[in-house]
């Protein structure tokens, strides 16, 4: 999905995957592993945040200042 970020569904998408991966049990994995995986899921999903504010919902065509509450992040 991430691929296809372009497609704001797409990119959404990959959002709601990482952050139900980020929420999941990490058996067999160790702490250190564990940390690491964490880590790189908010990577992406910072990432992936900072890609929808700033390529769809900025320009979206909108007034920046009327865009800001939907170009933050609850």
């Amino acid at each position: 999905m991430w691929a296809g970020r372009l497609d704001r569904a797409k990119l959404e998408g990959a959002i709601t995957k990482w952050e139900a991966a980020a929420s999941m049990t990490t058996e067999g994995m160790s702490e250190a592993q564990r940390r690491q995986a964490l880590y790189d899921l908010h990577v992406k999903l910072t990432r992936a945040y900072y890609f929808l504010g700033d390529s769809h919902v900025r320009l979206s065509g909108g007034d920046e200042d009327a865009l800001e509450t939907e170009m933050k992040v609850n």
